[in-house]
């Protein structure tokens, strides 16, 4: 019996293959000698040089891109602080080379970058080396069995000298592209092997002692799995269901940075990110000028890393917002935080209406990724600092932007009738 090629592989184009630098990114950071990443930038400069010039064909737009990236240059080669213009500058561009690709380029893409599961296991550290404390994986304590918990390291798990949150957000990721594709694979061998791969991720997540990457990929694909379910009923909802997600993440990410939050009380963790995200938020509004325009990379954060009371065994208060919005408030005003929540909204209408369509592929992989996403940038400044992290942050949002969406669902309904009728 032969086994017959797949259709994504048979579409192969240099676009998707281009993402192989992504996974080969992570092999840069054990040629580094100091704390920084240059190789991971600069490849990543490359493979969105390359994606945006493949894409000059489709519109003249891309040239003009191609010239904010080269002016931004420097900004991402040279960056050394915590938050600078070029972090939003790296996920805007990545996004625009996603926005409107194929389904066959998405797939073979989704298939190269889960190979970054194979990449961390050569590339994974203890975070047991000498600083000033060491971060323990307090993630065992969900497991019930004591001798399995023994078989893990008492250390958190990191990618190098990629901090524990940002590795367990990039393993998470990876992790949703390997269980999604094996939940909507319909052979065996690529089924076991996608499961396997997003278990290996998963798994190094969990390692990594981040919550977030514990807990949020379970979450988000128990909802995109509920949304196939129902996928009838969602044609009618899909607007309303994302406004309520949105709505209710914004709550309980509010109610845990309260003063009197029952979240932020007992675990030092939680009171840090409490305790900033409020310093972060009084100094946006200290004046109309700074809420509306921002105050620039870094001044927030170097102002509330003074302000604020450190975490035990730390110097100084959190070096960052711990969420995205926030720090994106602060750093470049109220319009680009509200365009930036718009986006992810957007973003969850679109991937609830492509699983209507019932494309449950890159529909449930869109609706994963962008839950992920948010959730994530809820309790972490996911879009700063690490070039891989945004990256795959702008890249992956982009599944949910088919171009244009109507023509998609068109297209994609003709091709489910002509399905079932070459079947009957």
């Amino acid at each position: 019996m032969s086994l017959s090629t797949p259709s994504w592989l048979e579409s192969l184009t240099w676009d998707a293959l281009l993402d192989v630098l992504l996974p080969l990114s992570l092999f840069t950071l054990l040629l580094q000698r100091s704390s920084d990443p240059m190789g991971m930038v600069l490849l990543m400069v490359v493979w969105l040089g390359l994606k945006l010039v493949l894409r000059t064909n489709i519109s003249p737009i891309y040239w003009y891109l191609l010239g904010v990236l080269s002016i931004g240059l420097a900004m991402l080669t040279h960056q050394v602080s915590n938050s600078s213009p070029s972090d939003l500058l790296l996920v805007l561009l990545a996004f625009s080379v996603g926005v409107g690709r194929k389904r066959e380029e998405w797939r073979a893409s989704f298939w190269i970058l889960l190979f970054i599961a194979l990449a961390a296991l050569f590339t994974f550290e203890l975070d047991n080396y000498d600083r000033d404390y060491t971060r323990f994986n307090d993630n065992l304590k969900i497991i019930p069995f004591q001798y399995l918990r023994d078989l893990l390291p008492a250390e958190a798990v990191r990618l190098q000298r990629i901090t524990i949150n940002r590795s367990g957000y990039i393993l998470g990721i990876v992790g949703i592209l390997g269980f999604t594709l094996a939940r909507h694979s319909n052979r065996n061998w690529p089924r076991y092997f996608a499961f396997t791969l997003g278990l290996i991720a998963y798994g190094l997540a969990f390692c990594t002692g981040s919550r977030a990457a514990a807990g949020f990929p379970v979450l988000v694909l128990l909802f995109a799995e509920l949304a196939w379910c129902f996928r009838g009923q969602l044609r009618r909802l899909a607007t309303p269901v994302a406004i309520m997600v949105l709505m209710l993440g914004l709550m309980i990410n509010l109610s845990m940075y309260l003063p009197s939050s029952p979240f932020s009380k007992n675990n030092p963790s939680d009171i840090g990110r409490a305790n900033v995200a409020q310093c972060f938020v009084s100094q946006s509004i200290s004046s109309w000028s700074t809420l509306l325009t921002g105050q620039g990379g870094d001044r927030v954060s170097l102002a509330c890393q003074r302000l604020t009371l450190p975490n035990p065994g730390r110097k100084f208060g959190p070096p960052h917002a711990h969420n995205a919005f926030l720090q994106t408030l602060a750093d470049y005003g109220l319009p680009a935080a509200l365009m930036l929540l718009s986006i992810v909204g957007l973003s969850l209408r679109n991937a609830l209406r492509m699983i209507a369509a019932g494309d449950g592929l890159q529909g449930s992989m869109a609706l994963s990724l962008c839950l992920f996403i948010f959730g994530s940038s809820l309790v972490e400044s996911t879009l700063i600092s690490t070039s891989l992290q945004q990256v795959l942050s702008g890249y992956l949002l982009a599944v949910a932007w088919p171009r244009p969406l109507k023509l998609y669902e068109h297209n994609l309904q003709l091709e489910t009738v002509n399905f079932e009728v070459k079947v009957d």
